[in-house]
């Protein structure tokens, strides 16, 4: 394992420190305070630091700062803080590298009591449990799709692997799997191999950590458990965005490199490097990366430049395109039933994504009641709303077609006009089934039962 303490790719738990400890007065920072803070911040950089030439670099940049007054006139700790951040960050811009000025921290870094230490992992585990672990919604789509939205890796312990196992049993039966990574900051790289063991039957090399302090390689391997062998089949499409970061990206690199998931959204953070946090005095704390990945297969990693999609869309579109995706995978089925739908499915999506163009004037037309079913317009959208109070937003696929924004995805809203363009009679169609419809006419309503070829597909 990479870490023998509770090294974190990327805090997420250590909001809940502050709970814990209160503020202490900000010290008066002199000229021999922040020296002192410089000097600790050098040193801790040499000993530490994942990169020595860069950590030589960097220290050498704080001490002629330090030596030409530059930091004479900062009196605020917090600037003092942001300073030397900015100053480490010119020499290279690691997104794990940081100095901060947090007094909280400082009895969680140093010199804590048993009490308090039991304390704070009570506080965690608290918080990891309110938060479900990082799993924050497990849905069966349309087409039998599963989605799982993960915004965490937390600590691997008994409760955490339940949440685990529990996700994905949820999610077993499904054909395909999209995970959601785009709220997921980082976390633990313990549970990212522990999700990565569910992926692959047999135990499988996903990275490597070299550790500068001990001038070792550690390799971390897949540990297959019963449900491997049922979710090594299924495709599996990760989705990712600006925001994804740290651990979430390297399950999103591993799985990448692997050809074991297609990877759909934006450019990730770019955060690779496992850090360290280390009191400095005085309330200030430096993370310090002291381990860089290294893939196996890649030779590399996604530092400063973060993992980059297979599938490239804003993160607001990933979800559609990643459905779409198994869709255009299903087309090709030798099952006509599975195929047919596909086709269906798909082109619904690809319309999702891509919108017909119709102005307000245009849409205007199609307000309604249509036996009992309203049409409305809200903020430049058709609304449609049922008698018994269902109400979805239409999107254009046509001049006269629609489908639900909904989980009624499979449904097509289908549109009659007359000589002058005007729309009389109303269906609701899907799966290229025959439609039920509504006519609507000058002295009341009457249900339509006419049915309407359907010869998209």
């Amino acid at each position: 394992m990479v870490h023998n303490k509770k090294y974190y790719l990327l805090i997420v738990a250590l909001l809940s420190f502050n709970l814990l400890y209160g503020q202490n007065k900000p010290p008066v920072l002199t000229s021999a305070i922040k020296a002192s803070i410089a000097e600790r911040l050098c040193s801790v950089l040499i000993s530490n630091y994942v990169f020595p030439d860069t950590a030589a670099r960097m220290a050498l940049n704080i001490r002629k700062k330090l030596e030409t007054g530059v930091y004479d006139q900062i009196s605020e700790p917090g600037d003092f803080a942001n300073h030397l951040k900015s100053d480490l960050l010119t020499i290279y811009r690691d997104k794990h590298l940081s100095i901060t000025y947090e007094p909280a921290l400082q009895g969680s870094v140093k010199d804590i009591s048993y009490m308090q230490q039991a304390a704070r992992a009570m506080k965690i585990a608290e918080q990891a449990k309110l938060q479900n672990y990082g799993f924050s919604k497990t849905e069966i789509l349309s087409g039998n799709i599963g989605y799982l939205a993960l915004n965490g890796f937390f600590d691997l312990n008994e409760q955490s692997k339940r949440a685990v196992n529990s996700a994905f049993d949820f999610l077993i039966n499904t054909n395909a799997l999209i995970i959601d990574l785009r709220l997921n900051g980082g976390g633990q790289a313990d549970m990212v191999k522990y999700i990565s063991s569910l992926f692959f039957k047999d135990s499988t090399h996903i990275n490597d950590f070299y550790l500068k302090q001990t001038n070792e390689i550690q390799q971390i391997w897949t540990e297959p458990r019963s449900q491997s062998d049922l979710w090594s089949i299924p495709p599996i499409y990760i989705l990712v965005s600006a925001y994804t970061a740290s651990a979430a990206e390297e399950f999103a690199y591993d799985m990448q490199s692997l050809h074991r998931a297609i990877i759909i959204g934006e450019l990730t953070t770019g955060a690779a490097h496992p850090m360290q946090i280390i009191n400095i005095g005085y309330g200030f704390t430096a993370y310090i990366p002291f381990a860089r990945p290294i893939n196996p297969l890649t030779k590399t990693d996604w530092e400063g430049c973060g993992v980059k999609p297979d599938i490239a869309v804003s993160a607001n579109r990933a979800l559609n395109s990643a459905i779409q995706c198994v869709y255009r995978q299903q087309i090709n089925s030798t099952d006509t039933s599975t195929a047919n739908s596909a086709k269906w499915m798909y082109f619904i999506y690809k319309s999702k994504l891509n919108p017909y163009k119709i102005n307000l004037k245009r849409l205007k037309r199609f307000v309604g009641n249509y036996g009992g079913n309203k049409i409305s317009i809200e903020n430049e959208y058709l609304i449609y709303n049922t008698a018994n109070g269902y109400r979805a937003k239409l999107v254009p696929i046509s001049k006269t077609t629609f489908t639900l924004d909904s989980p009624l995805d499979n449904r097509e809203v289908i549109f009659r006009t007359n000589a002058k363009g005007r729309p009389y009679k109303m269906y609701l169609n899907f799966n290229s089934s025959l439609p039920t419809g509504f006519v609507r006419i000058s002295k009341g309503f009457i249900k339509y039962n006419k049915p309407l070829t359907n010869t998209r597909l």
